[in-house]
């Protein structure tokens, strides 16, 4: 009995070696651009992880490191017309092969002082950005955790199924996250704007300057919100289908106020904040 055991788990050993190795074929390449040449980037990246971070020198940079499968093609950059495209594709038939094993790694870097469109189409893998700037920081994520760091931009969009979104010390004239699933955290990020929906996931939002425009919604999910100072010219609506408001407006008149549900204005109420959690605690500090 003990040896059949032995020979079972022998093979499954080499089952899963199978998986994740046989097959596999090496990447490892670097390309680099002169920042004329670029009006906008494009990436799509099915199941590698995606890191974009700071040039150490006038260049922008791409480069790949991992395994492809026999049934994968190798990840491709091609330049047309002031657009740069990356793209890393996988066969689906592998996706358990891809589950086993380590993912690769796709990398951007970007000069500070490169600022165009940068449009992402991500699968699975994580995406981690930081210390770069763009006019628009575009992504379309289907299952992956993001962590956006020193972004300087006029505009971020963020469209996601699922997977943990973090925001941090960042300078965003406009904020838009739309998920279905995850966690939203935004930390000492500076902004004029901001719309942030979740069908299910908490969101967070800490170091906020007072003089901003906020619009919080969740199907299912706590929300909490922590001021940098008190508010003075503030107009205010936050509610919870849980009866579960606690909001501290100093100075404020208002319109409604019980547990479930706060109105009112602070000053002129310039700036507005709109809160509604249909089944989750709402707290604003």
């Amino acid at each position: 009995m003990k040896k059949r055991i032995f020979l079972l788990l022998c093979a499954m050993c080499v089952s899963v070696f199978c998986l994740t190795s046989c097959g596999k074929n090496k990447v490892a390449e670097n390309n680099a651009y002169t920042v004329d040449e670029l009006k906008e980037i494009q990436i799509s990246i099915d199941t590698w992880n995606l890191n974009i971070k700071a040039s150490s020198d006038e260049k922008a940079h791409i480069s790949f490191d991992g395994n492809i499968s026999d049934g994968d093609v190798k990840p491709t950059v091609l330049l047309q017309d002031g657009i740069l495209v990356i793209v890393q594709k996988h066969d689906e038939e592998m996706q358990d092969q891809i589950a086993l094993g380590k993912k690769g790694q796709a990398t951007l870097y970007l000069p500070i002082h490169c600022t165009i469109p940068i449009v992402v189409n991500n699968g699975i893998g994580d995406i981690e950005t930081d210390g770069i700037s763009a006019t628009e920081l575009q992504v379309l994520n289907n299952a992956g955790y993001m962590t956006i760091s020193n972004l300087s931009a006029e505009n971020l969009k963020i469209s996601s199924a699922s997977g943990d979104i973090a925001v941090k010390n960042s300078d965003i004239n406009s904020v838009s996250i739309v998920t279905t699933s995850g966690y939203v955290q935004l930390s000492n990020t500076t902004f004029s704007g901001s719309e942030i929906v979740t069908k299910s996931g908490e969101i967070n939002m800490s170091g906020i300057s007072s003089d901003t425009n906020i619009n919080l919604q969740t199907d299912s999910g706590d929300i909490n919100l922590t001021y940098q100072a008190a508010p003075a010219n503030l107009s205010f609506s936050v509610s919870s289908g849980s009866d579960d408001v606690t909001a501290r407006f100093n100075g404020a008149a208002y319109d409604k106020e019980t547990t479930s549900c706060k109105e009112g204005k602070i000053g002129e109420g310039q700036n507005k904040l709109e809160i509604k959690s249909d089944n989750g605690t709402v707290v604003v500090k």
